[in-house]
């Protein structure tokens, strides 16, 4: 599928040593939401989790990060699976029966199908298990440890619901001496829920802001649930923070969507996908297409991060009529990836 390649205009100091990074934000859906009741119009051959896989490890192959950042993992692998298999079998055509739906999306298998690209976990956390839930789900930070060495990572329960959310700091092993602060996040859904969003926000700020992250250049990378005009959004920019899509769009991020998906009305406004009914009537879909997933970048005290490209959102005239997931983009969210640069910025001279 065809996406457009947004550029930016780096201003690189004469002489100053910069370090190039490959940044990719991605809520992959996982297997135990990826349901028939959660996406009645998406054929069970787009929701099988096995093929599901192969694509996600080839689109993440391509794109070559050096810093993952993964939301929406099964905590269980499906006892099931194929996908630790040597080869991965080619998915069976089925028409939408919920067996497809059993089949777990966990952080093993998507460890296992990218071994061979550089990308090691850093960690993962998850949130306790619900009554409902088939899998705990959480998030993922995976590094690549040819270009970065991780000298500290924490995770904590953010406020209101308990998931978690991931902070590290990590070095550049060509320019030690250079670090850089990554966050990973995966914010309340729902309408409704702006107030929890903004406060689960705040306190990711605030961890970002204490001990040795303070100062540092940092990414911030996750679903934030939340349009570009709400406070959990909003907060971060009045805080020095820069969304990448928001800077780099030609339309700026209000006409970025970054999900697009037909869903039941009943599981579009319920609090979890897992609550839609079992039997949707299809012609009660409703579209949602928004931008809610963010790349946020901050320059610290000692250096400076550059924005010099993200990749595009595909057209909406390139998705099928029963929109994400789908083939090409096995999620219901679009996977975003940026190149930027963080350079160390120049000291005065002491005389």
């Amino acid at each position: 599928m065809e996406r457009e390649v947004w550029s930016g205009v780096a201003r690189i100091q004469s002489g100053c040593a910069g370090e190039r990074v490959r940044v990719m934000q991605w809520n992959v859906l996982a297997g135990s939401r990826c349901t028939s009741s959660a996406f009645p119009a998406v054929p069970g051959s787009v929701r099988n989790t096995t093929s599901r896989l192969q694509t996600i490890a080839r689109i993440i192959s391509q794109r070559a990060p050096h810093i993952l950042c993964v939301q929406e993992l099964d905590l269980l692998p499906s006892p099931t699976s194929s996908v630790l298999s040597a080869e991965i079998p080619t998915p069976v055509s089925t028409s939408g029966d919920e067996e497809v739906d059993q089949v777990n999306l966990s952080v093993s298998d998507l460890e296992s199908a990218l071994v061979g690209t550089g990308l090691k976990i850093l960690t993962s956390a998850f949130r306790e298990s619900k009554k409902h839930d088939r899998s705990p789900i959480g998030c993922a930070l995976f590094i690549d440890d040819r270009v970065f060495r991780g000298l500290d990572v924490a995770s904590f329960d953010l406020p209101a619901d308990g998931r978690p959310a991931v902070v590290a700091r990590l070095a550049f092993l060509n320019n030690p001496e250079v670090h850089l602060a990554v966050a990973v996040a995966h914010l309340k859904a729902k309408c409704g829920n702006e107030h929890v969003r903004a406060v689960q926000a705040r306190a990711l700020l605030e961890a970002l802001d204490a001990g040795d992250h303070a100062n540092t250049p940092a990414v911030a990378c996750g679903d934030w649930n939340a349009v570009p005009e709400e406070p959990a959004v909003c907060e971060w920019k009045s805080r020095g923070w820069r969304s990448v899509y928001d800077e780099l769009s030609p339309a700026g991020e209000c006409e970025v969507y970054t999900t697009c998906k037909l869903r039941t009305k009943a599981s579009a406004h319920a609090s979890s996908s897992n609550t839609a009914e079992e039997n949707p009537d299809k012609s009660q879909l409703e579209l949602i297409q928004r931008c809610s997933d963010y790349i946020f970048i901050r320059s610290g005290a000692r250096a400076t991060v550059h924005m010099e490209n993200c990749v595009a959102p595909p057209s909406e005239a390139a998705l099928p009529p029963y929109k994400l997931p789908c083939p090409q983009l096995p999620s219901d969210h679009i996977d975003l990836f940026a190149e930027l640069r963080v350079e160390l910025n120049k000291q005065p001279e002491l005389y």
